[in-house]
C-alpha cells in the first residue's frame, strides 16, 4: 500500500484516526505500532516477520542499554541495523555481479 493510494486515503486513514484519538493517551503508542504493522503487512506481506524481529531485537538492545549503560550493546545494535539495511539494499547488486 502506498501513502497516496486510494486504499490508504479512504480506508486506512479513516479507520486509524478515530481509533487513535478515541483511545486513551496511555494506549496511543500501542495503537500506533499495531496500525503500523497492519500498514506494513498490507504493503509487503513477505517482510513482516523481519520487521517484527527487528523491532523485538531493538527493544531488547534498548532495555540492555538502559539497564547496563554500556556502549557495547549500543554498538551491537547499530551494527546489526546497518548490516540488515546493507543486506537488503545491496545484496541483489552483489548477487547479480
Amino acid at each position: 500500500m502506498n501513502f497516496s493510494s486510494i486504499n490508504f486515503l479512504f480506508l486506512f486513514l479513516p479507520i486509524f484516526f478515530p481509533v487513535y484519538f478515541l483511545i486513551t493517551p496511555k494506549c496511543r503508542n500501542l495503537i500506533l505500532i499495531l496500525f503500523s504493522f497492519v500498514f506494513y503487512y498490507l504493503g509487503e506481506k513477505a517482510f513482516l516477520i523481519l520487521l517484527l524481529f527487528s523491532c523485538v531485537f531493538n527493544y531488547i538492545i534498548g532495555k540492555n542499554i538502559e539497564k547496563t549503560g554500556k556502549k557495547t550493546a549500543l554498538i551491537i545494535g547499530i551494527m546489526a541495523n546497518v548490516l540488515l539495511l546493507a543486506a537488503f539494499k545491496y545484496l541483489n547488486f552483489f548477487i547479480e555481479q
